[in-house]
């Protein structure tokens, strides 16, 4: 079973250098794609000028959506500032699909990765081993974590394919777990 917020202070220090890198909070409209139970709209979106978070579970929130990201996102991924992709495991696929489909110049990113334990125990997911090639490699396949880094830049340099270059970077290995990354980013998007 997974566990919201595994190292919260990690995640809303994160997010606050997005926010204040793009104007201040009250200057930003901000998307969490995986709202969760509120805890991180709690410690640092209350002052944002617009949310919105999607969730699958029911949360009696006014600015949460119930249902699935993906189809949610398709209808709502324009006017952000902020892009907060909090998955569990695979932010990548959602993340091309805000990247692909917004309208902003300017935008930052804020992305929960567990890719390192996928890449350890070899269940990657398809999208994942699509981008990067990673399809003649099957079973337990530990070994491929010691790319793990090559392959998150491969990841947001795939990007690159929707005018998307990286302004700013900050990343953050979780205290709770070594198995998990954060990652802020400043992105502009030319296309």
């Amino acid at each position: 079973m997974s566990t919201d917020n595994s190292d919260i202070e990690a995640k809303v220090l994160l997010r606050r250098w997005l926010l204040d890198e793009l104007g201040g909070a009250t200057n930003c409209n901000v998307l969490e794609c995986y709202g969760g139970l509120g805890h991180i709209h709690d410690a640092v979106y209350t002052e944002v000028k617009k949310h919105m978070a999607f969730e699958l579970r029911k949360v009696n929130r006014p600015t949460w959506l119930q249902g699935d990201n993906r189809v949610l996102l398709t209808k709502n991924a324009k006017g952000w500032d902020l892009y907060d992709v909090d998955a569990y495991a695979d932010p990548w696929r959602l993340a091309a699909s805000c990247h692909r489909l917004t309208d902003s110049k300017r935008y930052g990113m804020a992305i929960t990765d567990g890719l390192f334990r996928s890449l350890n125990t070899g269940v990657v997911n398809g999208f994942v081993r699509q981008r990067i090639s990673y399809n003649g490699i099957t079973g337990n396949s530990g070994l491929i974590t010691r790319w793990y880094e090559d392959i998150v830049k491969w990841l947001i340099q795939d990007w690159g394919r929707y005018g998307v270059s990286v302004e700013k970077a900050k990343k953050i290995k979780s205290k709770n777990s070594h198995l998990v990354t954060y990652y802020g980013l400043i992105l502009r998007k030319d296309a």
